[in-house]
């Protein structure tokens, strides 16, 4: 049975940290974009909370 390597290459994608990038970077933008709503929802809630 051929061995499966656990680190192999994409072609076409590029490397950032850990992860494979294939798709463009439309979804990192987008995970970007989330982290940031979230952040900031939270920071509008400690400031209209007083604390």
């Amino acid at each position: 049975m051929p061995t499966i390597p656990l680190q192999g290459s994409v072609r076409d994608g590029r490397r950032a940290g850990p992860f494979w990038i294939e798709d463009g970077d439309g979804l990192v933008w987008f995970g970007g974009a989330v982290i940031a709503l979230v952040l900031g929802l939270y920071v509008l809630a400690v400031v209209l909370n007083g604390a």
